[in-house]
């Protein structure tokens, strides 16, 4: 007797926004311990001081969750910090410049909405985009999102690694995989430890 279908998609969470310290620093503990394959804190705003404490409570747990954090828009403080890399809004600095600025291994995300800013991630050096979002979400009611079709098209034409994102939930696992994405990225979904354990019931 076969049990449900299993699918392989790496994970990537999205933790902070409007969170405390102390929240933000243990959802991504919880995260990284269940499985989340990396972890992007995500703190527009917030003074270096903030987010170094909350790094300071992750890595002060384990030194080697370095290499599963990125850190939202702040190149500076992942490279102090030897992150294993940098998440870049879709409008903000430029990817090539980041580039020639890092170290050989560090990784490099871009946010992208269009093929357009897709491509042009993957042309400066990106080495991921997360594309989105996917489906409406419930931080914004009544707007639709992009659509699958339009997923399939970025993954298609994108020569790295792409990401869904936006109200990705377990149940919407499979018809994610019918598009090649390489996996899914989420803040909701990995804030809530049922779901994650949901999703790693689906997920090889």
């Amino acid at each position: 007797m076969t049990g449900p279908p299993r699918y392989r998609l790496a994970t990537y969470m999205i933790a902070g926004g409007d969170a405390d310290e102390d929240v933000t620093a243990q959802s991504v503990l919880r995260g990284l311990k269940l499985g989340v394959d990396r972890a992007q804190i995500r703190m527009p705003g917030a003074s270096g001081g903030s987010l170094e404490r909350v790094l300071r409570a992750i890595v002060g747990r384990d030194d080697r969750l370095r290499q599963r954090l990125l850190v939202g828009d702040r190149l500076d403080i992942a490279m102090a910090w030897r992150l294993k890399g940098v998440h870049l809004p879709s409008h903000g600095f430029s990817t090539r410049q980041v580039r020639e600025r890092s170290p050989e291994g560090f990784e490099i995300g871009v946010s992208t909405h269009s093929l357009a800013e897709a491509m042009a991630a993957a042309r400066d050096g990106a080495d991921f985009v997360v594309f989105g979002p996917v489906f409406e979400t419930s931080s914004k009611p009544g707007q639709p999102g992009v659509g699958l079709e339009a997923l399939t098209e970025v993954v298609r034409e994108t020569p790295i690694p792409v990401y869904a994102l936006g109200g990705i939930e377990p149940g919407r696992v499979e018809p994610v995989v019918g598009t090649g994405a390489h996996g899914v990225a989420g803040i909701s979904m990995f804030d809530n430890e049922a779901s994650v354990h949901a999703l790693f019931k689906i997920l090889k």
